[in-house]
């Protein structure tokens, strides 16, 4: 069975002493920020359906804008992770069939798409935050919450898939190499 840590991930840098101690903590940090944000999400959701049919008049609509924000950075936080660890979603059962020459070669064009989109993605993400924040856009809810925070979580998830499609990349390089 395959162990989902990061640590001792045979796709990811090993290193030992201080390094390794720094690389166990950023990744329990991120872990549990992403769980927190994504527990917070559910809490809320919950919250919200027992409120309408139980207690209406509890009802506080801006727990589904935050819920939306929350979960949208907690996904974006963790796309670059899944990325960079190789475990994102991807036709295993028919790249498993395929002579390790083609599997180079489609790794090779999988990791340099992934690159392009992360970094359109930044871009982008950089334009439209840009443009929420010189025009001072707010949410038109409850809350007037300011969009920019929202459209920054693009740039983030684009950064982290840059990121890890570019360590893959260099990880194809690598096995291209031997």
């Amino acid at each position: 069975m395959h162990d989902p840590s990061p640590q001792g991930h045979p796709d990811l840098p090993q290193s030992s002493g201080e390094s390794s101690r720094i690389s166990k903590f950023l990744s329990s940090a991120h872990s549990t920020l992403v769980g927190a944000l994504l527990c917070g999400a559910l809490l809320m959701a919950l919250y919200n359906i027992l409120s309408r049919w139980l207690f209406p008049q509890w009802i506080f609509d801006g727990f589904q804008e935050i819920q939306i924000y929350v979960t949208v950075w907690a996904f974006m936080l963790c796309i670059g992770s899944i990325t960079l660890q190789d475990r994102h979603i991807k036709a295993e059962f028919i790249y498993d069939r395929l002579h390790s020459r083609l599997k180079s070669i489609v790794s090779f064009t999988i990791n340099i798409l992934g690159l392009v989109f992360g970094i359109i993605l930044v871009y982008i993400g950089y334009v439209i935050t840009w443009d929420a924040w010189s025009f001072n856009e707010v949410s038109s809810t409850i809350l007037r919450f300011p969009i920019w925070i929202y459209d920054a979580s693009i740039v983030i998830g684009g950064l982290g898939l840059t990121l890890g499609y570019a360590w893959q990349l260099r990880k194809s390089f690598q096995r291209s190499q031997k």
